[in-house]
């Protein structure tokens, strides 16, 4: 696509001032280059996205009706384009439901990296699997958040340094409380960002014990506001740039986010930090040699969390480590 689907939805509205559409007709508008895909309005003015598939289901597909946005598979639709053509086609509909702005423009952000991953000629297993992970995104807004939107671009700026981002997305964690944000075979590294010059990181006692056979690795970020830097919707998009068609990286990627930020993602996506900064700050620490509180636990107390001042620590060069820890080439930049 050329053409954001926002900017062509402003098109569409431009076009069609007062919506005439009966119930079940759809103001649509064809997307760009070969996609035989649409950006519609419904009689009741809401953004939809219309997908054609090029095979149909033998049984009836069930629509899904959760958190701010329908999926109706299989519907025949009545279309009025722009130039007067008015078109009938079975497609598959996803409607934003919400009337919240920010909201609808993640909507339709979040539909752009969905369309880039179905193509022009996806079967309906492919549209069925992409729109629930769609859905899925869409019910965690409603979590509340677990991580702060600093922390969350201190690690998403690591995937996008990543020299291979796919296998960084895969070693990425499930879930905020997992021990480590990456961990894969024999490399755990855990990403701390922060608003201030001075390196004072909060860590628990078991992510200073590594697994013996592991080394673990302490990704130490600073993170700076700056009216003009780059938004957390263009970090996001960089990092799918760089992963292309792979849908599963693709989708972990946006749903670990929306997982993480839950109902302050959609008002995050807007804010800005200065890259250069972030990029040039990032120091390496050894897990084993930050300052901890080390030694045996006494019985019956677990979950020891304690602030790590790393002023005094010396940082470790990522090249020298790969040598010994192979994948962690693949993880982070050297």
């Amino acid at each position: 696509m050329t053409e954001t689907l926002q900017s062509l939805l402003l098109d569409l509205q431009s076009k069609f001032k007062t919506p005439t559409t009966g119930v079940g007709s759809l103001l649509a508008h064809p997307l760009s280059g070969e996609l035989p895909h649409f950006i519609a309005l419904n009689s009741e003015n809401v953004p939809c996205v219309l997908l054609h598939a090029t095979s149909r289901s033998e049984t009836l597909v069930p629509p899904l009706r959760l958190c701010g946005i329908d999926v109706a598979y299989g519907v025949q639709c009545h279309l009025e384009l722009p130039g007067g053509e008015s078109r009938e086609q079975v497609l598959t509909t996803i409607t934003c439901t919400t009337s919240d702005p920010l909201e609808r423009a993640f909507f339709l952000d979040t539909c752009e990296s969905l369309l880039r991953i179905v193509g022009a000629a996806p079967d309906l297993q492919s549209v069925i699997a992409a729109t629930e992970h769609l859905v899925n995104i869409f019910q965690r807004l409603a979590n509340p958040t677990r991580q702060s939107i600093t922390g969350m671009i201190g690690e998403l700026l690591l995937l996008d340094l990543s020299p291979d981002p796919i296998f960084a997305i895969q070693a990425w964690r499930k879930h905020t409380d997992d021990r480590y944000d990456f961990s894969y075979e024999n490399v755990r590294v855990e990403v701390k960002a922060t608003q201030n010059r001075s390196r004072v990181h909060h860590l628990t006692y078991e992510q200073c014990a590594p697994p013996q056979h592991a080394i673990g690795i302490l990704a130490s970020v600073i993170v700076e506001s700056a009216g003009g830097g780059q938004s957390l919707t263009e970090l996001v998009q960089s990092i799918e740039r760089r992963v292309g068609a792979d849908r599963e990286a693709v989708f972990r990627l946006l749903e670990v986010v929306a997982e993480t930020l839950g109902d302050s993602l959609v008002g995050a996506l807007g804010e800005r930090y200065d890259r250069g900064i972030a990029e040039d700050s990032i120091l390496y620490f050894d897990l084993r040699a930050v300052p901890a509180i080390r030694g045996d636990q006494p019985r019956g107390v677990s979950q020891v969390r304690f602030q790590s001042d790393l002023t005094s620590t010396k940082p470790i060069a990522i090249a020298d480590a790969v040598t010994q820890y192979p994948l962690l080439g693949r993880l982070l930049e050297s």
